[in-house]
């Protein structure tokens, strides 16, 4: 269920599907092939990540298998996860396979 109140100028009401709301994190992975941590809000319920840049992105959630055991996602692409249950905060590392890349989250809880 997706809900849009747009009656109030300035203010807006969104709840999809149960969350309602939104949090935006532009992180700059400054270094290419160097793992980078990244904190989602505690509660957060669902998550969209993808690429600003050119670069293969490289997402674990194990602490230094960024490298070795991840998933790629490739520019153009995102990836999301639901139905998440994170009462405290959730954590995700990441990489990229070039310099000075942008990723870019959203997170609703």
């Amino acid at each position: 269920m997706s809900v849009f109140n747009t009656s109030q100028v300035g203010a807006s009401n969104v709840n999809i599907g149960g969350v309602t709301t939104p949090d935006i994190i532009n992180f700059s992975l400054t270094l290419a092939n160097t793992e980078y941590t990244i904190n989602l809000p505690a509660g957060t319920q669902r998550f969209q990540i993808k690429s600003r840049g050119t670069h293969i992105l490289k997402l674990s959630y194990t602490l230094n298998q960024s490298g070795t055991v991840y998933l790629s996602i490739y520019p153009g692409d995102c990836y999301q996860e639901f139905g998440i249950d994170a009462s405290s905060s959730l954590t995700v590392y990441m990489q990229s396979t070039g310099a000075g890349e942008v990723v870019e989250i959203i997170s609703w809880s």
